[in-house]
Protein backbone atom coordinates (compact mmCIF):
# COMPACT_ATOMS: atom_id res chain seq x y z
CA UNK A 1 0.00 0.00 0.00
CA UNK A 2 1.35 3.19 -1.04
CA UNK A 3 -0.22 5.61 1.85
CA UNK A 4 1.56 3.24 4.69
CA UNK A 5 4.98 4.21 3.03
CA UNK A 6 3.99 8.03 4.55
CA UNK A 7 3.48 6.76 8.10
CA UNK A 8 6.22 7.60 10.46
CA UNK A 9 8.51 4.45 11.57
CA UNK A 10 6.57 5.09 15.16
CA UNK A 11 7.64 1.41 16.04
CA UNK A 12 11.01 1.42 14.80
CA UNK A 13 11.60 4.61 16.76
CA UNK A 14 10.12 3.63 20.08
CA UNK A 15 12.04 0.28 19.62
CA UNK A 16 15.61 2.68 18.76
CA UNK A 17 14.56 4.57 22.13
CA UNK A 18 14.03 1.42 24.31
CA UNK A 19 17.07 -0.20 22.96
CA UNK A 20 19.02 3.19 24.34
CA UNK A 21 17.53 3.11 27.27
CA UNK A 22 19.11 -0.33 27.93
CA UNK A 23 22.13 0.46 26.44
CA UNK A 24 22.28 2.96 29.25
CA UNK A 25 21.35 1.08 31.99
CA UNK A 26 24.01 -0.85 31.20
CA UNK A 27 26.29 2.17 31.56
CA UNK A 28 27.51 2.14 27.58
CA UNK A 29 27.96 5.77 28.44
CA UNK A 30 31.17 4.50 30.15
CA UNK A 31 32.06 1.05 28.31
CA UNK A 32 30.50 1.86 24.57
CA UNK A 33 30.49 5.33 24.55
CA UNK A 34 31.44 5.43 20.54
CA UNK A 35 28.51 2.54 19.59
CA UNK A 36 25.80 4.66 22.22
CA UNK A 37 26.87 7.28 19.92
CA UNK A 38 26.28 6.15 16.84
CA UNK A 39 23.34 5.39 18.00
CA UNK A 40 21.98 8.47 19.36
CA UNK A 41 22.99 10.24 16.52
CA UNK A 42 21.31 7.91 14.11
CA UNK A 43 17.66 8.46 16.18
CA UNK A 44 17.91 11.99 16.24
CA UNK A 45 18.85 12.08 12.47
CA UNK A 46 15.33 9.46 12.23
CA UNK A 47 13.62 11.89 14.04
CA UNK A 48 14.85 14.70 11.82
CA UNK A 49 13.90 12.75 8.98
CA UNK A 50 10.10 12.37 10.05
CA UNK A 51 9.81 16.14 10.26
CA UNK A 52 11.13 16.31 6.67
CA UNK A 53 8.59 13.70 5.48
CA UNK A 54 11.23 11.53 4.54
CA UNK A 55 9.68 8.19 6.19
CA UNK A 56 12.35 5.70 4.60
CA UNK A 57 15.12 7.68 5.39
CA UNK A 58 13.76 7.95 9.59
CA UNK A 59 13.06 4.02 9.20
CA UNK A 60 16.64 2.77 8.12
CA UNK A 61 18.15 5.37 10.80
CA UNK A 62 15.90 4.25 13.28
CA UNK A 63 17.01 -0.01 12.60
CA UNK A 64 20.17 1.07 12.64
CA UNK A 65 19.71 3.48 16.10
CA UNK A 66 18.19 0.09 17.27
CA UNK A 67 21.39 -2.60 16.09
CA UNK A 68 23.44 0.34 16.85
CA UNK A 69 22.35 0.46 20.71
CA UNK A 70 21.93 -3.12 21.28
CA UNK A 71 25.62 -3.48 20.16
CA UNK A 72 26.52 -0.53 22.60
CA UNK A 73 25.04 -2.62 25.39
CA UNK A 74 26.05 -5.85 24.21
CA UNK A 75 29.94 -4.06 24.52
CA UNK A 76 28.89 -2.69 27.70
CA UNK A 77 28.23 -6.25 29.51
CA UNK A 78 31.13 -8.06 27.84
CA UNK A 79 33.58 -5.23 29.46
CA UNK A 80 32.18 -5.49 32.76
CA UNK A 81 32.46 -9.37 32.60
CA UNK A 82 36.03 -8.64 31.81
CA UNK A 83 36.40 -6.58 34.81
CA UNK A 84 34.78 -8.76 37.18
CA UNK A 85 36.87 -12.20 35.47
CA UNK A 86 40.00 -9.77 36.17
CA UNK A 87 38.73 -8.38 39.86
CA UNK A 88 37.64 -12.58 40.69
CA UNK A 89 41.00 -13.36 39.37
CA UNK A 90 43.04 -10.99 41.64
CA UNK A 91 41.46 -12.17 44.50
CA UNK A 92 41.69 -15.68 44.13
CA UNK A 93 45.51 -15.16 43.62
CA UNK A 94 45.57 -13.33 46.86
CA UNK A 95 43.78 -15.81 48.46
CA UNK A 96 45.65 -18.97 46.87
CA UNK A 97 49.00 -16.46 48.16
CA UNK A 98 47.64 -16.03 51.53
CA UNK A 99 46.40 -19.50 52.04
CA UNK A 100 48.85 -21.75 50.78
CA UNK A 101 51.88 -19.31 50.91
CA UNK A 102 52.55 -19.26 47.29
CA UNK A 103 54.30 -16.43 45.63
CA UNK A 104 52.23 -15.47 41.90
CA UNK A 105 53.90 -13.46 39.45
Amino acid sequence: MAWSKALPPEQELADAETALRIADERDAQVYAPVERGFAEDKLVRARAAVEEKDMKLARQLALEAEVDAELAGVRSRLQKAREQVETETAENRTLRRDLLGEEQP
